[in-house]
């Protein structure tokens, strides 16, 4: 029940408009090893706009991107993420970073 009451408030607090952006709710970033962690893409136009994730919430958050985006009329980006992502379960949240970050 609460998982379905906090689908529902995204729905209220993320209407569906063009080039969204819609952030991982914190609660979907609850982890206890690093292994539980994971990045969303929170770009209806796959720019890269990562935000890290537990896995366990991923098919939710996608189904729900999946639902807010599907009237994007906003730029689409091909995707180069900055570096290789490093996932990290601190105090219980999943944090993500980046190693091998190109030289500029």
């Amino acid at each position: 029940m609460k998982y379905v009451m906090m689908v529902l408030l995204m729905l209220i607090a993320f209407p569906a408009h063009a080039d969204v952006d819609l952030p991982v709710p914190e609660a979907f970033q609850q982890c206890s090893q690093d292994s539980d962690c994971d990045r969303a893409d929170t770009d209806c136009g796959d720019c890269c706009q990562y935000q890290p994730i537990a896995r366990i919430h991923q098919s939710a958050y996608y189904q729900l991107r999946t639902r807010q985006c599907a009237n994007n009329n906003g730029p689409v980006c091909e995707c180069r993420p900055p570096g290789e992502p490093v996932f990290t379960c601190e105090n219980h949240r999943c944090k993500l970073s980046y190693k091998n970050l190109p030289v500029r």
